[in-house]
């Protein structure tokens, strides 16, 4: 158990280094609004301001937060740890690559 969740906050670390370190680099090339609302239809309403790229790596960290709390309540039952955790790392993963996406897309 201890295993996983060293292996969760590795990723978590990872994915935020990652993510804000291609933000840095990337800024000056950012454009001043960016899609970051994708599933919304197209036009104005996809569109956020520069700094709102920094939602996904805070997305990340709520997700490690949140898992941390649940797994710490409910301690005791092993396999729905192990599910949380799993659950929280797919979900870091996800927003990971919707923010690849991202900057794939406006650079």
């Amino acid at each position: 158990m201890f295993k996983l969740k060293l292996r969760t906050w590795q990723l978590t670390v990872s994915l935020l280094v990652i993510s804000v370190g291609t933000i840095f680099f990337h800024w000056q090339t950012l454009p001043p609004e960016i899609p970051l609302w994708i599933g919304r239809p197209w036009g104005i309403d996809q569109l956020s301001g520069k700094y709102g790229i920094f939602w996904i790596p805070g997305l990340i960290l709520i997700f490690q937060i949140v898992g941390m709390v649940l797994v710490k309540l409910l301690k005791s039952d092993i396999f729905l740890v192990s599910i949380i955790l799993v659950t929280t790392g797919v979900s870091q993963i996800i927003c990971t690559l919707a923010f690849i996406r991202i900057i794939m897309m406006i650079t």
